[in-house]
């Protein structure tokens, strides 16, 4: 590979083009050779979004690239054209890079003919603003009476959460925890206790570079009655498991027919008393296959509801 070091290259004529309106504009170039030297005409066109800024030129044997071309105050700007002449008989590279320092077009061993002309087509593009660099930092306080056993954190476009981030080592009343996140970047938080109830649900976080962001995490509102659901089986097998969880929960949790004693068979129902709140229930028979599923059924103090498993 070659090295970039600070000397010229020699180069017969320079000249900027506009493609828009075919008018060539003279820029200072090196030292001419005899004019008897053949000659060809080389290229470089931009039909990219963003400026070219450095372009080295040198022959294909050297071990350096020698000086940018296009020096500190010229660049090559979308729709024109840099055009130079070379002289023929070895062959040349050339590199060329946007304003970041991006290479956008490497050619190496090009060979020109006398009189000819070699033209090569780059296209830089506009770059994105890079995103703020480093790290900053969420800290989850307990002032809730429980423990805190599920920490879920992901970007924002992100379809899940991922992995518990506590793994096997909760959070006890009154202590803290603390993680990091890109700065910059866009996150959702989730925290819930070891039954898998919701205690905090924030979205869109988005933090600075060394910026650290507190949430006090309290307990959940205690409930405030109970109702029953009452699970009829009107499907030609056997029910073997059922699943009600909390709405905000994910995840069905513990089978509620967990004993191999325990299930419903067609035409029976059984009765489930919970607290108030809002529920997802799901059913499936001895095989594992759904029969029902319902969600986000509210149930409040003393109501008496029927779930009816007809199969899917």
């Amino acid at each position: 590979m070659k090295r970039l070091i600070f000397s010229i290259v020699w180069i017969a004529m320079l000249a900027l083009t506009s493609l828009a309106c075919g008018t060539v504009v003279e820029v200072p170039s090196a030292p001419v050779q005899p004019d008897n030297t053949p000659t060809a005409s080389v290229q470089i066109v931009n039909t990219g979004s963003s400026p070219v800024c450095y372009l080295y030129i040198s022959p294909a044997n050297a071990e350096q690239w020698g000086a940018d071309q296009l020096g500190d105050n010229q660049q090559i700007e979308p729709g024109q054209t840099f055009e130079f002449e070379l002289p023929v008989g070895e062959a040349w590279d050339f590199l060329v890079e946007d304003c970041n320092g991006e290479q956008v077009l490497l050619e190496q061993g090009v060979t020109l003919q006398a009189g000819g002309q070699y033209q090569v087509e780059v296209q830089p593009n506009a770059v994105a603003p890079t995103a703020a660099v480093g790290t900053a930092s969420i800290t989850l306080r307990n002032t809730s009476n429980t423990r805190i056993c599920y920490v879920y954190a992901s970007p924002s476009n992100s379809e899940d959460y991922g992995a518990n981030l506590l793994g096997n080592s909760p959070i006890s009343a009154g202590s803290e925890f603390t993680f990091q996140i890109p700065a910059g970047e866009a996150y959702d938080l989730q925290v819930q206790n070891c039954n898998e109830g919701n205690l905090l649900e924030e979205f869109d976080i988005t933090l600075s570079a060394g910026e650290t962001r507190t949430f006090d995490v309290a307990s959940a509102a205690a409930p405030t009655g109970s109702g029953e659901i009452e699970l009829v089986n009107q499907t030609p097998a056997s029910i073997c498991n059922v699943y009600i969880v909390s709405a905000s929960q994910s995840g069905w949790g513990d089978d509620l027919f967990a004993s191999d004693l325990e299930t419903l068979l067609p035409g029976q129902g059984y009765a489930f008393e919970v607290d108030t709140g809002t529920y997802n229930l799901r059913a499936e028979d001895c095989d594992g296959k759904v029969v029902s599923e319902e969600f986000d059924i509210q149930v409040a103090n003393g109501d008496q509801l029927e779930w009816s498993a007809e199969g899917k």
